[in-house]
């Protein structure tokens, strides 16, 4: 709400020159004087404090227009004490000053237990004070927010920053210099194209080529929310009929009230200026019984003594003063029009023949609680209603803001259009507030908007919507259960729904379920309430909840909040809110991991421990997740605080096993065997499952890239023993897809190697889409194996949807490498290099170098084999963390492939081949041979490269490797052919 203070100034020095007696009777002329002001403005009393006036606007009513009624009461307020002093100095021979400082912010309001007064307190009631203090005399200071609110319909000049007691940072402030009448306190931006408005556009001109036609009066009647464009809409008509050389005039209703025909006065007094007559007398010389009937009219708004003779002579006015080109009436805000003046537009709709006049009404949807049958029902009536805008022109327009999106992000002005859900003037708001770099939420001028509507409502819907805001969804019996005093009927609904509060959202177990019409109408009720009743609301749905067994996640988010606000409230229950909260959340990161769902596991780790800062274990997954997603650094940090931490073993254990995982590339493989074996024992001794599901997947992997894969299968079955417990979901997945891994490059043939693997699939997948991506992967390089390409592709595809769905960045980096080898077993060596492009990016990426160069061999082959020698040897040139000693099989393959480009039978190739000797994996040794085949060939050595060729065919025949096999008959019929 707004907060006025104004004090006298000068008050001690009056005391000292006037009897108490004749000062007493000044101070209440002024107060009376002020209260007038005050109230005639819509503003509240809330108590006198010596010789100074506190008021505040929004208690108990509020207005959209809270701030702008508040400096136009104080504009009224200095000019009504201006007229004072022309009387005080006739009658003693001085007048008075005041100062005046104007606040808008946050409040708490209650009422006084002895009646009906409010009570308000916070800052910004003494921030008001202070500006009020810092005013000159005469003076009317705007702290920022007012100003912010009313910037359109005043001019004010920023003054320093004031240095206030009571505040750490100095005060902006601004000056008023000028207060207009007439003009909306928020600037619309009309300087831009107007956006998805054409159909309204052509309804409303062939309405008026209509009613010139037909001789006659016509309502079309323009509803929309606030905000969705009517005034804009109605102004883009009237600036057409003008350049047209169609008359048009506009007028409005006032949320004040005023006179009860007030619209018409603007519209009658527009047509008597356009007769040159210069006043209703001479206008109607000749019926003066018309101007008497309108002087009331023209003068305040008011009928005359009879209304029914006052419509006869509005009649009288639009049939004597319209002529052949008919007129537009545009009358805006028509929700706040009295009920006469209401009666009088229906009126001259059904009276008014022989006069072209097109009335354009600009309504609220509230405007059919006091008419439901407006526009409806009734000849000569049309209704249009404006919906939000698509995303699309919602884009369009933010383009358009170009002085205001400039400022922006694109991520942040996507996040603005979605948040303003279609709305133009929600858009505008949003983003000049995120420009002009304002905190995040609802723009003041929309919370004032959208509280006025809701303070419309009836107090029971009030609150039914205050228990609703406690939900992203909810069914009305929910809230049924939570408050059982909180009723709404059937006919309840349907009013909020035909008010756009809430909008229906399809069913939940049969019953109707909703959501409000818009997110910013569920932040104003929610941000309207006081925290100690959050708290207390929170703390029983959370309740409510629990005891429905409902998700770890829902209970988490609730206790979590009543925890914040807990704490800022200084409750002392806090610490064990943020206790309960933080152990559900971190239930519920345990379930999103064992879905494979990272993304959530992370943000759920991370809120509880912003909550529990010292949860070692909830430190320990959040580790795993971070490391899975490729936030290494973050991981690193984690890390550091888990190996600090004293008399907890296991905590340290699992971060120091887990750091030599995340550095495997600088440590090597020997350092993180032997971190395993010291943190094994500490597992073993407590009973730690995930612990040693860990050491003996980490010991597996260690066997596995070293070819040991009889021993590395016996290390990932031990790991699968211990990996069934929920929170070692992850762990399982690693040690499925270390298992075909081993099936895949290990010495079992293809086809009882996809069998296998298919067994794995049935028995395992259906734990996790984590678990079915680990096992799929490999399996779909046994499938191009066994020639079945297409199969291979679709199952990587499947994977790839999943691992991105899931948020794992190591994995999704991962299966573009497997696809990549598919293309190369296929043939398809251009599909081959994008899809390996796409991996070695994300590797480097995330900062992963082992895997980057993995991908980069497999990648410089593809590139070789398309003919790009020395492109690919470039490739092979960048990789610089493969060493015989971390992955023995990889650094084979980059030798071979480097002597092949290069044709030279020396060291490089000695080494591959070594390094291949007596190991039990055929297909890379087959690859090695199948290189040193074509080395020796182009070297003259043939007999030698039959040899290998012949070697390399035995390896792939071994494996059941028919692409392999293809290739080394295809190498031996060229070979052939050239000796023919």
């Amino acid at each position: 709400m707004t907060v006025l203070f104004c004090d006298l100034s000068g008050s001690t020095e009056m005391s000292r020159l006037f009897d108490p007696e004749s000062l007493r009777a000044i101070l209440l002329r002024y107060f009376e004087l002020m209260r007038s002001c005050l109230i005639r403005h819509g503003g509240t009393v809330e108590k006198y404090i010596g010789d100074a006036v506190m008021a505040v606007f929004g208690v108990p009513t509020v207005h959209e227009d809270d701030a702008l009624r508040s400096v136009r009461a104080a504009w009224e307020m200095r000019e009504a004490i201006g007229r004072l002093n022309e009387e005080l100095v006739r009658e003693i021979g001085c007048g008075i000053a005041i100062r005046i400082g104007v606040n808008t912010g946050e409040v708490v309001a209650v009422d006084a237990a002895t009646g009906d007064h409010t009570f308000v307190a916070g800052e910004t009631v003494n921030m008001a004070a202070r500006l009020e203090q810092h005013a000159t005399p005469g003076g009317i200071l705007l702290g920022a927010e007012t100003y912010r609110m009313v910037a359109g319909a005043v001019t004010a000049e920023a003054v320093p920053p004031l240095q206030v007691r009571g505040r750490a940072e100095p005060l902006p402030a601004w000056r008023v210099q000028v207060v207009r009448a007439h003009e909306p306190p928020v600037r619309r931006r009309f300087d831009v194209p107007l956006i998805d408005r054409e159909r309204e556009l052509r309804q409303l001109s062939l309405l008026l080529e209509g009613v010139r036609q037909d001789r006659g009066c016509h309502v079309c009647t323009i509803f929309g929310d606030p905000g969705m464009g009517k005034s804009r809409l109605a102004h883009e008509f009237v600036m057409a009929c003008q350049s047209a050389g169609a008359p048009a005039v506009s007028s409005g209703c006032s949320p004040y009230g005023g006179g009860t025909l007030a619209p018409f006065d603007g519209v009658l007094s527009a047509l008597i200026e356009a007769t040159g007559t210069g006043s209703l007398a001479e206008t109607f010389a000749e019926t003066p019984q018309v101007a008497t009937a309108l002087a009331g009219v023209l003068r305040d708004g008011a009928p005359g003594l009879a209304v029914d003779d006052t419509f006869w002579a509005v009649r009288e006015a639009f049939s004597a003063l319209v002529d052949d080109r008919g007129i537009v009436v545009v009358l805006d805000d028509l929700q706040w029009a009295s009920p006469t003046a209401l009666d009088l537009i229906t009126t001259l709709t059904e009276s008014l023949h022989e006069v072209a006049v097109l009335f354009v009404c600009l309504a609220r949807f509230e405007l059919l609680d006091a008419r439901p049958q407006w526009g409806g029902g009734q000849l000569g009536t049309t209704s249009i209603v404006l919906r939000p805008l698509s995303d699309e022109h919602a884009h369009l327009l933010a383009a358009q803001l170009s002085d205001v999106s400039a400022h922006l992000s694109d991520a942040e002005t996507e996040r603005l259009v979605t948040t303003a859900e279609g709305n133009p003037f929600f858009l505008e708001q949003l983003m000049a507030m995120r420009a002009e770099g304002h905190a995040e939420g609802v723009p003041p001028s929309l919370r004032a908007l959208l509280a006025a509507r809701l303070d419309l409502l009836p107090a029971q819907h009030l609150e039914w919507l205050r228990w609703a805001a406690f939900f992203d969804r909810f069914v009305p019996s929910r809230i049924a259960e939570l408050a059982p005093d909180v009723r709404i009927t059937d006919a309840d609904l349907h009013h909020l729904v035909s008010r756009r509060f809430v909008e229906p959202d399809g069913r939940l177990h049969g019953e109707a379920r909703y959501r409000f019409g818009s997110s910013q109408i569920r932040d104003v009720i929610y941000a309207a309430l006081p925290k100690k009743l959050r708290v207390e609301r929170h703390l029983r749905i959370a309740g409510w909840l629990r005891d429905r067994r409902q998700s770890d996640a829902d209970v988490g988010a609730h206790l979590e909040t009543a925890a914040g606000y807990s704490a800022e409230l200084r409750m002392p229950d806090a610490a064990s809110l943020a206790l309960a909260a933080g152990a559900h959340l971190d239930r519920a990161g345990r379930t999103a991991l064992s879905l494979g769902d990272m993304y959530r596991a992370r943000s759920f780790f991370e809120r509880a421990l912003a909550l529990v800062p010292d949860r070692l274990d909830t430190m320990v997954a959040l580790v795993d997740v971070l490391a899975a997603v490729g936030a290494t650094e973050s991981a690193d940090r984690l890390l550091d605080e888990l190996e600090a931490s004293s008399g907890r073993p296991v905590p340290a254990a699992h971060g120091r096993l887990q750091r030599a995982v995340l550095h495997l590339a600088e440590r090597g493989m020997d350092h993180l065997v032997a971190v395993t074996e010291q943190t094994l024992p500490i597992f073993r001794q407590e009973n730690d499952h995930v612990g040693l599901a860990r050491c003996w997947l980490r010991l597996g992997q260690a066997n596995q890239v070293r070819y040991r894969f009889d021993e590395a299968r016996q290390r990932f079955e031990q790991a699968l023993t211990f990996s069934h417990d929920p929170t070692a979901r992850l762990e399982l997945a690693t040690i499925l897809g270390g298992l075909a891994y081993c099936l895949w490059q290990g010495p079992e043939p293809s086809g009882a190697a996809l069998r296998r693997c298919d067994e794995l699939v049935e028995q395992y997948a259906g734990l996790s889409k984590a678990t079915r991506v680990a096992i799929e992967s490999p399996r779909a390089l046994l499938c191009a194996m066994r020639g079945r390409h297409d199969d291979a592709r679709r199952t990587l595809r499947d994977a790839a949807r999943i691992t991105h769905e899931m948020g794992h960045v190591t994995a999704g980096a991962t299966i573009p490498v497997f696809l990549g080898k598919v293309e190369l077993l296929a043939g398809d060596f251009a599909a081959a290099e994008r899809a390996l492009s796409t991996s070695r990016a994300a590797f480097d990426d995330i900062g992963d170098g082992l895997m980057r160069d993995t991908a980069t061999i497999d990648l410089a082959r593809a590139v070789y084999l398309q003919g790009r020698r020395s492109e690919a040897l470039e490739w092979l040139d960048s990789c610089e963390n493969l060493t015989e000693g971390l992955f023995p099989m990889d650094a084979a393959l980059l030798a071979s492939l480097r002597a092949r480009i290069r044709s030279e039978p020396g060291a490089q190739l000695e080494r591959a081949l070594t390094l291949t000797a007596g190991v039990p994996s055929p297909q890379c040794r087959g690859t090695v041979l199948l290189d040193a085949a074509h080395v020796f060939r182009s070297t003259g050595r043939g007999s030698d490269a039959t040899s290998a060729l012949r070697q390399a065919r035995d390896c792939f025949a071994a494996k059941e490797d028919l692409a392999g096999l293809a290739v080394t008959a295809s190498v031996q019929a060229r070979w052939d052919a050239r000796e023919r």
